[in-house]
């Protein structure tokens, strides 16, 4: 009796991830597309940080996930060959 509402929990939980996801998507967008055509004094200007974080973000996450997936894979080769 436990397990269907347990899949209703992931469902909803899925469903705002999904939501979650898709707004943070569409705000990065906007930032990325919408500011560098706006003027310095517009009031778009104010629902946005500096374009500077809106590379450096995302580059700096690419490569920590890089970082990671390759001292990852090094750890597993290395277990691997102790064995």
């Amino acid at each position: 009796m436990f397990w269907p509402f347990v899949q209703v929990r992931h469902s909803v939980l899925g469903k705002a991830l999904l939501v979650f996801g898709v707004g943070l998507y569409l705000y990065y967008t906007a930032w990325i597309l919408l500011t560098p055509f706006a003027e310095p004094g517009h009031p778009v200007q104010n629902f946005f940080p500096s374009r500077v974080y809106g590379l450096a973000l995302p580059t700096i996450g690419i490569i920590l996930l890089l970082s990671v997936t390759a001292g990852l894979a090094g750890v597993l080769i290395t277990l691997e060959k102790l064995r």
